[in-house]
């Protein structure tokens, strides 16, 4: 796991810089800035071979599935350049979306585009920042790619911050900073609600959303996110508030992190609006083997409930990984991704049962 920096374009972004998006000390190529003058480029590949099999949640209407293949996740390339030495400006785009346009493309954005922004930097208690950038919610969602010792976020990631829109890209403005006693980062943006993930249809509207990270001792952070969405749906004004925490800590090679989020369904359910609740776990170790090369055995369990008001709509998902690190930015990443229901579970729960056998691998440049 990631230790709690910001998601940079290459390696060398302090961890202390105030930014939304995370980058650990490992790796690099993210989607945002570094820190240096000129212009610096990176770029991620991710590709590898997977086999699933689902089958759904409940008794009602079985369907079960399965495939198999070579896949590629990942063509991320990125840049950013340092202007009059207080501006910085970002952007990146992923060519792997071009291969499932279905789901790579965001009726927001031309196609392929993932970060696109200019920050005015005076100094590291105030920054402005505006464009296409990642909404400042949940540690998981701001944690890079390449930084992840997962290959997918998870659950209630998928559910509420990708598809309801309370995390992932947007545009819109932030203001942020860091203050230095106590440690603390703080960022508040202002966002588009982004587009109906039903209907293509833009939504008027804004989110308003606010994190502080706070150092208790040296690799021990607290942080606390909340959000607040109002948008049109028709002639339906549809408000509602997200909230969570969560606890990254640092042992020596080792990393924890524990998290908790609230969301409801706004977007995706704008007549019943259930409440989604996702709660997670991760711990990883980089096990060195030789000058280059390390293991990174990893554990992730997370439960999810999709509607807290009703019951047996529950999923538990445990990920088992044994990755392989070398020459600071290549990974090859041996996973098994477990998703369960809980109790008799039917058609309320939306994630389907599943097994996932992943070989990926992954290089930084």
């Amino acid at each position: 796991m990631p230790s709690p920096a910001p998601e940079a374009v290459s390696e060398g972004e302090p961890a202390s810089e105030p930014r939304p998006e995370k980058k650990g000390a490992r790796g690099g190529g993210g989607d945002e800035e570094s820190t240096g003058s000129g212009i610096t480029f990176g770029a991620r590949l991710m590709m590898g071979f997977e086999y699933e099999s689902e089958k759904s949640a409940g008794a009602q209407a079985p369907s079960d599935s399965s495939e198999y293949g070579f896949e590629v996740r990942q063509i991320r390339l990125s840049a950013s350049g340092e202007l009059a030495k207080v501006f910085r400006a970002s952007v990146s785009f992923d060519l792997a979306d071009a291969l499932e346009p279905e789901l790579g493309t965001d009726y927001d954005s031309p196609p392929y585009l993932r970060t696109a922004s200019l920050e005015y930097r005076p100094s590291k208690l105030f920054r402005l920042r505006v464009g296409r950038f990642k909404r400042p919610l949940s540690h998981l969602e701001l944690t890079s790619a390449s930084d992840l010792p997962i290959l997918r976020r998870g659950l209630f990631n998928g559910l509420a911050l990708e598809d309801n829109q309370w995390g992932d890209r947007a545009i819109g403005a932030m203001v942020s900073g860091r203050i230095s006693e106590p440690k603390l980062r703080w960022a508040l943006s202002f966002m588009n609600p982004a587009w109906s993930a039903n209907d293509g249809l833009r939504r008027k509207g804004v989110d308003v959303i606010g994190r502080v990270e706070w150092t208790l001792v040296k690799g021990l952070e607290l942080g606390a996110n909340a959000a607040y969405k109002n948008l049109e749906n028709g002639d339906d004004r549809i408000s509602g508030v997200a909230y969570g925490g969560d606890v990254a800590w640092k042992i020596g090679d080792g990393h924890l992190l524990l998290e908790s989020n609230s969301a409801p369904s706004l977007i995706t359910d704008p007549e019943t609006r259930p409440r989604a609740l996702g709660l997670l776990f991760m711990a990883d170790y980089e096990l060195p083997l030789t000058a280059s090369w390390s293991l990174q055995p990893t554990v992730f369990a997370e439960y999810a409930d999709a509607d807290t008001s009703v019951y047996e709509n529950e999923s538990l998902r445990l990920v088992f990984a044994l990755n392989a690190l070398a020459y600071d930015g290549f990974r090859v990443m041996p996973q098994v991704d477990l998703v369960r229901s809980i109790g008799d579970t039917g058609a309320d729960n939306p994630w389907r049962e599943s097994t996932t056998l992943s070989l990926i691998l992954s290089l930084v440049l």
